[in-house]
């Protein structure tokens, strides 16, 4: 299994050298909103921007906040998203520390596994049902059975995006889900092209060819079609899915030209 590389970021990565991080890098996830303040990452548009210019495959991710509604949440990450040329599914994390290390501040703490569930799956759906695509779920290797109910099949339908830190060798897949897509194998490393946070840290990731194809198709889903002879009104999803092929068509032309570019240095 060859493994390829990706980087995982927000504001905290401060400045960034697209160019430079597409030299080592195949993908990229970007924070896009976060629940807690139902705001946009300070750095989405621009990193979204050069991730885009380079060619690179990329998406945006919501950092979940489940003690408020999961449909405000879905809906402000659909519309942040909206129109940009992403090219792998969206993300929805999923993350909690325990009490004793600062867990009230991920609001968590007084919903239990079930609730817990009901709402990744409520934003998940609404999230697909506005945008077009169906997203996909982050969470630690560590956390099901006791973060999520395993045995409800409804979340296996998304992709899962692990984190499985410090180890040599790939992750099992948690129940519900019998594979993932994306490794989260390291959140204390260094990419070239990347200030990274305060400590010079960036998350790194792993996946495969096959994998990242199979994602970048479930990021292009096909138009509904309609009956012979019947007139459909352009939805704004469908509007969303062509501005997204359009940018697909520009990123790979970005990519070639930069390919073509390093031939000849």
């Amino acid at each position: 299994m060859t493994r390829i590389s990706g980087i995982d970021v927000s504001e905290f990565q401060r400045d960034i050298d697209w160019p430079t991080v597409a030299r080592t890098q195949r993908f990229a996830v970007l924070r896009c909103t976060r629940g807690s303040s139902m705001r946009v990452d300070a750095r989405f548009h621009e990193y979204a921007a050069g991730a885009s210019s380079v060619g690179l495959p990329w998406t945006g991710y919501h950092f979940a906040w489940p003690n408020t509604s999961a449909i405000e949440q879905a809906d402000l990450f659909a519309q942040t998203l909206g129109g940009y040329p992403y090219s792998l599914p969206p993300v929805l994390d999923l993350e909690t520390k325990p009490l004793s290390q600062g867990g009230t501040r991920w609001s968590y703490d007084n919903l239990n596994r079930e609730q817990r569930t009901a709402w990744a799956i409520t934003f998940c759906e609404r999230f697909e049902a506005v945008a077009g695509v169906r997203p996909m779920i982050y969470c630690s290797g560590l956390y099901p059975p006791g973060f999520l109910v395993d045995t409800d099949q409804r979340l296996a339908r998304f992709p899962l995006w692990i984190a499985w830190y410090n180890r040599t060798t790939p992750p099992p897949a948690p129940a519900p889900w019998t594979k993932w897509h994306i490794w989260q194998w390291s959140d204390q490393n260094r990419v070239a092209g990347v200030q990274g946070n305060s400590a010079g840290a960036t998350d790194l990731n792993w996946s495969t060819e096959a994998d990242l194809a199979e994602l970048m198709a479930m990021a292009r889903p096909e138009p509904e079609t309609t009956s012979l002879g019947e007139v459909a009104q352009p939805a704004k999803s469908d509007i969303d899915r062509v501005l997204r092929n359009l940018g697909f068509a520009e990123a790979r032309l970005a990519r070639v030209r930069r390919q073509l570019e390093e031939l000849n240095e």
